[in-house]
């Protein structure tokens, strides 16, 4: 297991990886998808800023506080929990969707700033829950 933008990553058998968000291939596009996520959000965007929030929210950037975390009773995906941005200000993750295969195709990611945003990610999935397009980021 490794930690990456403070989410636990385990290698799986069938070369996929497996985050609190769901399962990801283990292409280098996939990895260089959210390494350019997290860039953005580093490269000079104000902290709290909209362009601050996406980055980190689309780099699953934040960390899982919740003791204990809820969980999907059929799939056991992480569904809820309460998080903490990298400049310590406190939210709330929610799954709003997950997929057949009970990977997340969509969450929320609440920042309790001045003011108080929400992030809106949208992951495209093909039918085995695999990442097959870029995700995207809305911030209201």
């Amino acid at each position: 297991m490794s930690i990456q933008n403070g989410v636990a990553w385990t290698s799986n058998s069938t070369d996929n990886v497996s985050s609190a968000l769901g399962v990801y291939n283990t292409q280098q596009e996939d990895y260089a998808r959210f390494d350019a996520a997290e860039e953005a959000a580093l490269s000079g965007a104000t902290i709290g800023s909209d362009a601050w929030l996406k980055g980190f929210a689309l780099s699953q950037g934040f960390l899982l506080k919740s003791t204990p975390p809820i969980y999907d009773a059929t799939f056991g995906t992480l569904t809820s929990s309460t998080i903490q941005w990298p400049d310590g200000i406190n939210g709330v993750y929610t799954a709003t969707t997950l997929d057949a295969n009970g990977a997340v195709t969509a969450f929320t990611a609440t920042y309790v700033g001045s003011p108080t945003k929400t992030v809106t990610v949208t992951i495209p999935r093909d039918a085995s829950s695999v990442v097959n397009a870029p995700m995207t980021a809305v911030v209201s």
